[in-house]
């Protein structure tokens, strides 16, 4: 089943400021609009930057380790191509395009969607 769902964790150099860390996903946003035809594209959504709350790192897995740290979840329309091809894409071109920046994983999600 394709969810077209796609989860991504994003680390810039360690050390960067939170500030800088929201101008690279802004860019890593921006990547992302360009692989993925607009049609197709239903919402990007981003967490950035450690949780005020202790308990909230119970629900993420994705292993934040600093405040230039954080999650990037992209919803794909309907009737869109397989999400795999997507990753795919992602995989090879994010890092090329921000080098310095660690893309920890890009996968599918593969849960239905609610």
């Amino acid at each position: 089943m394709d969810s077209g769902e796609i989860a991504l964790h994003v680390r810039p150099q360690v050390g960067t400021r939170i500030e800088d860390a929201s101008a690279t996903f802004d860019k890593i946003e921006q990547e992302i609009r360009r692989t993925i035809p607009p049609g197709e594209l239903s919402s990007i959504v981003d967490n950035i930057g450690l949780p005020v709350s202790s308990i909230n790192t119970v629900y993420n897995n994705s292993g934040l380790i600093g405040y230039q740290d954080g999650d990037i979840y992209v919803s794909l329309n309907s009737n869109h191509r397989p999400t795999a091809d997507y990753v795919r894409q992602l995989r090879e071109r994010l890092p090329v395009a921000f080098p310095g920046t660690t893309f920890r994983s890009c996968r599918l999600i593969s849960s239905a969607r609610y």
